[in-house]
C-alpha cells in the first residue's frame, strides 16, 4: 500500500481546492493541479499546462519505481 500511495504523492485533490478557488487565495491555495487548470484552461496556455502535467506524472512514476525497488530489496515484495 505504501508503494501505491507514494505513486500518488503528487496528487493532492485539486478538485476540492477548485471549489473555493478565487484570485484572493492564489498565493496560498495554488498546488500543481490548480496551477495547471488556471494556466491551461483559464489562461489558454495549453502547451505549458501539458508540460507541467507530464512533469507531475513523471515524478509520480519515478516515486513508484523507487518505492517498488526499495520494497523488493527490504521485504522481497514488489508490485512488478
Amino acid at each position: 500500500m505504501l508503494t501505491l500511495r507514494l505513486g500518488m504523492a503528487m496528487n493532492v485533490g485539486g478538485d476540492l481546492i477548485l471549489l473555493i478557488y478565487n484570485p484572493s487565495i492564489y498565493s496560498t491555495a495554488d498546488v500543481i493541479s490548480t496551477h495547471v487548470a488556471r494556466m491551461g484552461v483559464f489562461g489558454m496556455q495549453f502547451s505549458y499546462a501539458a508540460a507541467v502535467g507530464i512533469f507531475n506524472s513523471v515524478i509520480g512514476v519515478i516515486l513508484l519505481i523507487l518505492s517498488n525497488k526499495a520494497g523488493k530489496k527490504i521485504a522481497d515484495t514488489s508490485i512488478f
